[in-house]
């Protein structure tokens, strides 16, 4: 398993969402199943977040505020358009999910 760091040269989606990518040569299905096999003295390398999809709008406006949102993620005209429009939606109380 190796973890790549991509060269975002000529791609500001890949630079503004800071991506890494894991390369998988090893007869494991997942990252998952592969962590699992290899414990680790200081704890768990691997951790899983849910989030709750009773309320997308709290979750979202809570990200909106630490600055990861649609306009940070996606830098180019898509990403205005949908900062945009989440934030039209949250201001007239609708669902955005």
């Amino acid at each position: 398993m190796q973890i790549i760091t991509p060269q975002p040269r000529g791609n500001i989606r890949l630079r503004n969402q800071y991506g890494k990518f894991t390369l998988s040569r090893v007869p494991y299905d997942d990252l998952e199943e592969f962590v699992s096999k290899f414990p680790s003295e200081e704890g768990v390398p691997l951790h899983k977040f849910f989030l709750p999809a009773a309320n997308p709008e709290a979750v979202l406006t809570d990200y909106d505020a630490m600055g990861v949102n649609h306009s940070s993620l996606f830098s180019d005209l898509e990403g205005a358009v949908r900062a945009a429009l989440f934030r039209t939606l949250l201001n007239r109380g609708l669902k955005v999910g």
